[in-house]
């Protein structure tokens, strides 16, 4: 009587006990963070260089998903002499006073079948914006891949407010695009 119910404890706590998040490292030589904009009628592509991430995802447990990703201002570029020295201004990222952006999630939701949808907190120049956007999510064992798709409005995010508070010369909707390529740190 005694063994089974120890067995009985032991499957209800077993089954009981959340089912543990997979950790990711981000591969960065493979993964990307971009952005795609206008500026005077033509379009321009940049990205940044310098990242960090500590992910923990799991599709079957969504509550015990996390996501925190901290950005090096410093790190755009896109690539045009003009552009790139612009964006550590003051107006656009500030780099001297605010060297990092950094996305922190709230939650993660199933969208449909393979799509997930994150919202979190962006803070940028001292200013913390909710966010939210969908993301695919596949993996095959040795490897995942996350990639999304959205847009940003850089004037609430309070870049080149002055320089352009109307979007006259640069694009108020910013495309950002994500391919991040991870895999478990158990697979190492």
């Amino acid at each position: 009587m005694t063994r089974i119910l120890i067995t009985l404890i032991a499957v209800a706590v077993f089954f009981s006990s959340p089912v543990s998040a997979e950790t990711y490292d981000i591969l960065q030589e493979e993964s990307k963070l971009s952005f795609t904009g206008e500026h005077a009628g033509n379009a321009f592509t940049g990205r940044f260089k310098d990242y960090a991430a500590d992910i923990v995802f799991d599709p079957e447990n969504l509550e015990a998903s996390n996501a925190v990703v901290s950005i090096q201002t410093a790190s755009a570029v896109t690539g045009n002499k003009m552009y790139d020295g612009t964006l550590p201004n003051k107006d656009w990222f500030d780099v001297k006073s605010y060297p990092s952006a950094e996305f922190r999630s709230t939650a993660f939701m199933k969208a449909d079948e393979g799509l997930y949808k994150v919202s979190g907190d962006l803070m940028i120049k001292g200013k913390t914006v909710p966010v939210s956007f969908d993301f695919t999510f596949s993996e095959d064992g040795e490897q995942a891949v996350v990639q999304s798709a959205f847009e940003l409005d850089r004037l609430a995010l309070g870049l080149g407010v002055e320089s352009d508070p109307n979007a006259e010369w640069v694009s108020k909707m910013i495309d950002m695009t994500i391919y991040l390529v991870a895999k478990p740190v158990d697979a190492e």
